[in-house]
Formats: structure tokens, sequence, C-alpha cells
């Protein structure tokens, strides 16, 4: 059984995130994590769901669900979706 904060920890070393995220300073920061809480961090929406999709592929290899229904999204900017 998969317990505690190394799952999330082996999910997040499971995805390629070079070139993800967003750039503060000369570094890039694709995601901030606390427990078994994930905030995905991206300039455009479709970064969002290629990160997400990736997320939830690397969850599924080790058992793991993404609980949709307590995910959010939010933007910093007027767009409408």
């Amino acid at each position: 059984m998969i317990a505690g904060v190394a799952p999330v920890k082996h999910v997040l070393d499971g995805i390629s995130w070079a070139q993800r995220g967003l750039k503060v300073g000369s570094q890039r920061l694709p995601y901030l994590a606390y427990a078994d809480d994930i905030v995905l961090l991206v300039h455009d929406i479709d970064e969002l769901q290629s990160m997400a999709n990736n997320l939830s592929t690397v969850c599924a290899a080790i058992g793991l669900k993404v609980n949709v229904a307590k995910t959010k999204w939010l933007s910093t900017e007027d767009i409408r979706h």
C-alpha cells in the first residue's frame, strides 16, 4: 500500500518538467506541492492540460487517482472559458 508523502514525490519525479512552468529569475517553477496537494503553474491553458494529463497518467501507473471533484483552476487574466 502506498501512503504518506512518498507517493507524491514519486509521481512528481516521474514527470519531465524541463521547459515547463513559470519562469522565476533564471529558473522554471512548474509546480508547488505540500502533502498530497499539487499546484501546477503555467502560462497557458494548453500547457496546463498537458501537465494535468501527465500527472494523471503517472498517478494511474502507481495506483493513484487525481480527484477531479477537488480539482480547481485559476487564471490571473480576464479570460472566458
